[in-house]
Protein backbone atom coordinates (compact mmCIF):
# COMPACT_ATOMS: atom_id res chain seq x y z
CA UNK A 1 0.00 0.00 0.00
CA UNK A 2 1.55 3.49 -1.49
CA UNK A 3 1.85 5.89 1.82
CA UNK A 4 0.91 9.05 1.97
CA UNK A 5 3.17 12.11 1.35
CA UNK A 6 2.56 15.78 2.00
CA UNK A 7 3.60 18.95 0.69
CA UNK A 8 3.61 22.47 0.03
CA UNK A 9 1.95 23.81 -3.22
CA UNK A 10 3.85 24.19 -6.23
CA UNK A 11 3.79 26.70 -9.68
CA UNK A 12 2.89 23.56 -11.65
CA UNK A 13 0.55 22.17 -9.10
CA UNK A 14 -2.70 23.97 -10.20
CA UNK A 15 -4.05 22.10 -12.95
CA UNK A 16 -3.38 19.31 -12.16
CA UNK A 17 -5.92 19.62 -8.85
CA UNK A 18 -8.49 21.24 -10.42
CA UNK A 19 -8.80 17.94 -12.78
CA UNK A 20 -8.89 15.88 -10.37
CA UNK A 21 -11.52 17.71 -8.24
CA UNK A 22 -13.27 18.05 -12.07
CA UNK A 23 -13.18 14.12 -12.61
CA UNK A 24 -15.70 14.09 -9.16
CA UNK A 25 -17.48 16.17 -10.25
CA UNK A 26 -16.04 19.51 -7.68
CA UNK A 27 -15.93 22.57 -9.83
CA UNK A 28 -12.43 24.37 -8.73
CA UNK A 29 -11.04 26.28 -10.97
CA UNK A 30 -6.92 26.36 -11.90
CA UNK A 31 -7.12 30.14 -10.96
CA UNK A 32 -8.11 29.42 -7.66
CA UNK A 33 -4.80 27.35 -6.70
CA UNK A 34 -2.50 29.99 -8.79
CA UNK A 35 -4.12 32.45 -6.92
CA UNK A 36 -2.93 30.82 -3.76
CA UNK A 37 0.77 31.05 -5.04
CA UNK A 38 1.21 34.62 -4.07
CA UNK A 39 0.49 34.32 -0.94
CA UNK A 40 2.27 31.14 -0.58
CA UNK A 41 5.45 32.94 -1.88
CA UNK A 42 4.92 36.38 0.69
CA UNK A 43 4.09 33.81 3.83
CA UNK A 44 1.00 35.10 3.72
CA UNK A 45 -0.88 31.19 3.27
CA UNK A 46 0.47 27.68 3.32
CA UNK A 47 -1.34 24.75 0.99
CA UNK A 48 -0.37 21.95 1.86
CA UNK A 49 -0.78 18.85 -0.24
CA UNK A 50 -2.18 15.53 0.03
CA UNK A 51 -0.71 12.62 -2.64
CA UNK A 52 -0.99 9.20 -2.36
CA UNK A 53 1.65 7.14 -4.69
CA UNK A 54 1.99 10.40 -6.63
CA UNK A 55 -1.22 11.16 -7.00
CA UNK A 56 -3.04 14.30 -5.65
CA UNK A 57 -5.56 13.50 -2.70
CA UNK A 58 -6.33 16.54 -1.06
CA UNK A 59 -5.16 19.22 0.65
CA UNK A 60 -5.84 21.99 3.17
CA UNK A 61 -4.63 25.92 2.78
CA UNK A 62 -3.63 28.34 6.48
CA UNK A 63 -4.58 31.97 6.06
CA UNK A 64 -1.65 33.27 8.69
CA UNK A 65 -3.60 36.14 9.61
CA UNK A 66 -7.55 35.89 9.36
CA UNK A 67 -10.07 38.65 7.47
CA UNK A 68 -11.96 37.24 10.99
CA UNK A 69 -11.02 40.25 13.46
CA UNK A 70 -11.74 38.04 16.94
CA UNK A 71 -8.95 35.38 14.99
CA UNK A 72 -6.80 37.80 13.02
CA UNK A 73 -7.01 40.37 17.14
CA UNK A 74 -5.63 37.19 18.56
CA UNK A 75 -3.35 36.08 16.13
CA UNK A 76 -5.37 33.15 15.37
CA UNK A 77 -4.41 31.25 11.90
CA UNK A 78 -7.47 30.02 9.98
CA UNK A 79 -7.58 26.82 8.19
CA UNK A 80 -9.35 27.14 5.41
CA UNK A 81 -10.67 25.38 2.24
CA UNK A 82 -9.93 21.91 3.82
CA UNK A 83 -10.25 19.39 0.47
CA UNK A 84 -10.12 15.41 0.44
CA UNK A 85 -10.98 13.41 -2.61
CA UNK A 86 -14.06 11.55 -2.84
CA UNK A 87 -11.89 8.32 -3.39
CA UNK A 88 -9.54 9.33 -0.92
CA UNK A 89 -11.72 9.66 2.17
CA UNK A 90 -11.85 7.63 4.90
CA UNK A 91 -8.30 6.74 4.77
CA UNK A 92 -6.80 9.24 7.61
CA UNK A 93 -5.56 11.50 4.68
CA UNK A 94 -7.70 14.33 6.72
CA UNK A 95 -6.18 13.46 9.75
CA UNK A 96 -3.00 13.78 8.80
CA UNK A 97 -3.30 17.28 6.73
CA UNK A 98 -4.90 18.21 10.12
CA UNK A 99 -1.97 17.38 11.91
CA UNK A 100 0.21 19.12 10.00
CA UNK A 101 -1.31 21.75 9.86
CA UNK A 102 -1.15 22.48 13.61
Amino acid sequence: MASIHLRNLQENDPHNISKAFHAQGWKKPSAQFEAYLPEVYSGERDVILAEKGGEFCGFLTIKWSSAYSYFRDKGIPEIKNFNVLKKFQRQGIGNLLLDEAE
